[in-house]
């Protein structure tokens, strides 16, 4: 079994080569840059799967609180229309 210890401003700082599974999970994970998560997103189906599951249950939650479409877009930094396709 390995271990990696995940030291995310190196990351950040870093070039990583995003054909490496683990550097696209990276990216996702640590959700600083969207270059590099639309990167992760179009080589990795699981990784664009687990994106789309978790906006729609932060939509959820931030609905459930009564929030705009205003609010989410600033919180999620995902457009009007990404909001509205995800609450379909």
């Amino acid at each position: 079994m390995k271990e990696y210890y995940i030291q995310l401003p190196k990351f950040r700082k870093s070039n990583p080569d995003m054909n490496n599974k683990l550097n696209q999970w990276l990216a996702l994970i640590d959700g600083e840059d969207r270059g590099k998560i639309e990167m992760a997103k179009q080589k990795n189906e699981v990784i664009k799967e687990a994106e789309k599951r978790r906006n729609i249950e932060i939509i959820k939650e931030m609905r459930k609180k009564d929030c705009s479409t205003e609010l989410i877009i600033e919180i999620t930094k995902l457009t009007k229309e990404e909001i509205e396709e995800l609450e379909r």
